[in-house]
């Protein structure tokens, strides 16, 4: 896809145009995220080796406090500093994730399964290896989100 960005100081306010052949899911993403109000927020700052990553929402698979700091895994299992709270985090990252506990996030489309563990507790596996127990407060908020 093209495209075009023209800066100017006479612009009240931005807008965007698009030309297509024909609507397509990717475009139906563009055009949603262009009219979204908070689309600058969707951006999490994380902190990795000294540096500052700009990461999306779809980069994280788990969100989850460890100790005094929250911490994103991304798709490959790296791990960064969050800045952001948790109850803010889960603001911006909205319904592509389902919270787990008091203290984690997991991206619904990045589970690779979920498991019984001891006491009655169930673990979950994410698909970049990492783990986390749904506490038993979050479970049938859990089952019900995801149709089980």
């Amino acid at each position: 896809m093209k495209v075009d960005c023209r800066i100017s100081p006479d612009e009240q306010e931005p807008y965007a145009v698009i030309c297509a052949r024909r609507m397509s899911p990717t475009l139906a993403e563009a055009i949603a995220l262009l009219e979204s109000e908070d689309a600058a927020v969707r951006i999490i700052p994380g902190r990795q080796d000294g540096k500052v990553f700009f990461l999306r929402a779809d980069d994280l698979d788990l969100i989850r406090t460890e100790g005094r700091e929250v911490i994103g895994y991304d798709v490959s299992g790296r791990r960064f500093l969050l800045s952001s709270p948790l109850y803010m985090l889960a603001d911006i990252v909205g319904e592509r994730f389902v919270r787990i506990s008091k203290s984690a996030l997991v991206r619904l489309s990045a589970i690779d399964h979920v498991e019984a563990s001891f006491h009655g507790t169930m673990r979950i596996v994410m698909r970049n290896g990492t783990e986390d127990s749904i506490s038993r407060s979050f479970r049938r908020a859990f089952r019900e989100r995801l149709g089980i």
